[in-house]
């Protein structure tokens, strides 16, 4: 019987992350994407190119109201389709991954909160050097107004836990990695405890 590993305070998925090498040449750098290309030795001693993408790491904030209510996000952008995620955003320059969540919680909603948390950290792509931190946000209240920038349409809504729950299985639910962690922990028996824990 496969057992659970122990979880740390933030956990990483998937264990063994994509690496770009020192060696490696950077061949292309656009608006968010660079590509890296580099030889690798193969096992049978022959050599190949190979190559990744690298781009800024993110924030996804799970953010709970003091009322008990999750907040969540119905968003469209440019030439995409209405869909459903949490607060989050790029990580900018020389700026700490909390304070990313902190700042993007509070632009696209207006809420803020004093009790944040790490949940995990997910990198989602083998061939992208890419992280995404997670975080709990928990007690927000409403502090002031969004400040969305000009190529986001967003309406905030607050759900119950069993509403929230629907939605995250959902087709037009973006963060998959939340819908993979909340199935983990009922999986194991532990969807209450993580309850207690954001405070519903």
């Amino acid at each position: 019987m496969i057992m659970p590993n122990k979880r740390t305070k933030s956990t990483t998925y998937p264990a063994v992350s994509p690496v770009i090498p020192a060696s490696a040449k950077r061949v292309f750098r656009g608006k968010i994407f660079q590509v890296y290309q580099w030889k690798q030795r193969l096992f049978d001693g022959s050599q190949a190119v190979f190559e990744m993408l690298a781009r800024p790491d993110t924030t996804v904030v799970l953010p709970v109201t003091q009322a008990g209510r999750i907040l969540v996000l119905r968003e469209r952008q440019p030439g995409k389709d209405w869909f459903w995620a949490l607060p989050g955003g790029r990580i900018e320059a020389q700026e700490s991954p909390l304070a990313g969540a902190k700042r993007e919680l509070a632009e696209e909603t207006g809420y803020r909160s004093d009790d944040w948390q790490e949940w995990f950290t997910v990198k989602p792509i083998s061939k992208i050097d890419w992280t995404i931190y997670l975080f709990l946000a928990r007690n927000c209240t409403q502090a002031g107004e969004t400040a969305p920038d000009g190529g986001e349409e967003i309406e905030s809504h607050l759900l119950t836990w069993s509403e929230f729950l629907d939605l995250i299985y959902q087709p037009d639910w973006l963060e998959l990695s939340v819908t993979l962690e909340i199935s983990r922990l009922r999986h194991w028996g532990k969807l209450a405890e993580f309850k207690t824990r954001i405070g519903m």
